[in-house]
C-alpha cells in the first residue's frame, strides 16, 4: 500500500473544477485560450478564476469569472458607442490623464464644438456615458463657477 496515495485520498478536503465553458463571458473569438477554475472546499473560501496558459509552464490570471465578464460588458459597450460619444469619452480620458482632474459640460462643450451646440447637450452626452458605467462624476462647488458635475473615467478594479 502506497502511503502518499493513501494520504492525497484522507486528505482530498477540496474540490477543483477546470471548464473551457467560461458562462457569462462574452468571448468575440470562438477559440478563445481561456480556462475557468472553480475551487470548493470545507474549510476554505471558494476561488473562481479565469486563466490562460501563454507558454509551457506560464499561466497568467484574468481575474475572477465576474470581473472578466464585467469587463468585458464595459468593452462591448464602448465599441457600440456613436462617434459622438466616443469622441467624448476619449476626451474626457485624456482630460483625466494630463490633469487627474474630473472635466465639466462646458470643457467638453469647448473640446467637442463640433459635435454640440450647446454646453447643456455636452452634459447629456456625460450622462449618458455615465449611465454607461464608462463615466463617474461627483458635484462639487469650483470658485467663479458655482456648483459643477465633473466627470472622470472609470476603471474597473481588478
Amino acid at each position: 500500500m502506497d502511503i502518499s496515495s493513501n494520504r492525497i485520498n484522507r486528505c482530498h478536503c477540496s474540490n477543483i473544477f477546470v471548464s473551457n465553458n467560461k458562462n457569462g463571458l462574452v468571448t468575440a473569438e470562438e477559440h478563445d485560450q481561456r480556462i475557468q477554475v472553480s475551487t470548493q472546499g470545507r474549510n476554505s473560501t471558494p476561488v473562481d478564476l479565469i486563466i490562460e496558459q501563454t507558454a509551457r509552464s506560464h499561466w497568467i490570471s484574468h481575474g475572477s469569472t465576474q470581473s472578466v465578464s464585467k469587463k468585458e460588458k464595459l468593452a462591448q459597450k464602448e465599441r457600440d458607442l456613436n462617434e459622438r460619444q466616443a469622441d467624448v469619452l476619449e476626451e474626457v480620458r485624456d482630460y483625466w490623464a494630463n490633469t487627474y482632474q474630473g472635466i465639466d459640460s462646458k470643457k467638453i462643450y469647448e473640446l467637442c464644438s463640433d459635435h454640440f451646440d450647446s454646453p447643456k447637450k455636452a452634459l447629456s452626452t456625460l450622462k449618458e456615458l455615465e449611465k454607461h458605467g464608462l463615466l463617474l462624476s461627483s458635484k462639487t462647488s469650483l470658485e467663479g463657477k458655482g456648483d459643477v458635475r465633473l466627470f472622470k473615467p472609470y476603471v474597473y478594479p481588478g
